[in-house]
């Protein structure tokens, strides 16, 4: 079978034919298709390969940077991995996908790959063969994070305290609308990164104004505002997969931390999503440092929200 497979570079040529397999896959989502992984190329040496079989025809992708002899799916994104089919993909093939690629990446001088599979709560359908070809290949794992996600469709409820909280800032007229104001919210946002994490957002204004362009129906910004003037107390800028809702950016003013803002604007974007048909409410990681560090504070919180645990794992793989 692997003879007849063979790698080719992902080129711009390839693009609608990439993103239209992305679509189609069992477990790619938005952030997969080159409309997104493209508008920070300039950062990366792009390294991704296509999979093809004797027709011709994609089997799978694997979307991927390189960084000297080592190649990372991805370097850029949350996860990476391969994308595969729903039809025509088993754990032999994959076995033969994954040798196809230790090929082609070893003559280009790469022997070891960072490899970032999409969490489990995100496919369409159970796609872990990739799992079992990292294990047949000696893989190791190199990271854990820890995120923390509902269960939209037995969800646990918010805890008593988060309750009282969201209900305050109902009863005092705080309301949960989306909004396009992304320029007031990465002030809000960057304003808190930098003073509580010395950080800063992983993409610029201009950067999530042009990403949510070109993903209207995946990139939304929710706030929550006072009653009288309108202004922002927190926000989240939500990655919506049409199976997962992830949070992507979440931050509040320190008027909006006291007011229940938060516990207002997940309970009801918990509810939101849940209603129109998701599976699972993301609220992204709590690690610092490659993992070795859990912000027990922030997960604690989530856990209130009614969230549990989901590990984002990373592994190495000599080729």
């Amino acid at each position: 079978m692997q003879s007849e497979l063979r790698a080719i570079p992902y080129s711009s040529e390839w693009a609608t034919k990439w993103n239209e397999f992305v679509t189609n896959s069992k477990n790619g989502t938005f952030l997969l298709n080159r409309n997104y992984m493209d508008y920070h190329a300039d950062r990366f040496e792009d390294c991704s390969i296509i999979i093809l079989n004797s027709e011709d025809k994609i089997t799978a992708l694997l979307p991927a940077c390189r960084c000297g002899d080592t190649a990372t799916s991805h370097g850029g994104l949350t996860y990476g991995g391969w994308i595969l089919p729903v039809k025509h993909m088993d754990a032999s093939l994959m076995l033969c996908v994954w040798e196809t690629m230790s090929a082609y990446y070893k003559t280009r001088g790469i022997n070891k790959l960072i490899y970032k599979p999409v969490p489990w709560i995100y496919p369409a359908a159970p796609s872990d063969d990739d799992l079992y070809a990292i294990f047949r290949n000696s893989g190791t794992i190199k990271t854990v994070l820890v995120s923390t996600a509902i269960d939209l469709v037995s969800p646990v409820h918010f805890n008593n305290s988060s309750r009282t909280r969201a209900n305050k800032a109902r009863r005092n007229q705080y309301t949960v609308e989306r909004s396009n104001d992304y320029a007031q919210y990465w002030h809000l946002l960057q304003h808190r990164l930098a003073s509580r994490h010395n950080a800063k957002p992983v993409h610029t204004l201009d950067e999530i104004k042009l990403l949510a362009s070109r993903f209207p129906d995946n990139i939304e910004l929710w706030g929550v505002f006072e009653p009288e003037n309108k202004n922002m107390t927190a926000g989240c800028v939500i990655f919506n997969t049409g199976r997962v809702a992830h949070a992507q950016y979440t931050a509040a003013t320190d008027h909006g931390l006291g007011n229940g803002s938060l516990p207002l604007l997940f309970s009801t974007l918990v509810a939101h999503y849940a209603g129109i048909g998701l599976r699972y409410f993301d609220f992204g990681t709590s690690n610092e440092q490659e993992g070795t560090k859990l912000n027990n504070g922030l997960i604690e919180q989530k856990q209130q929200f009614g969230g549990r645990s989901v590990a984002y794992t990373t592994f190495e793989i000599k080729l």
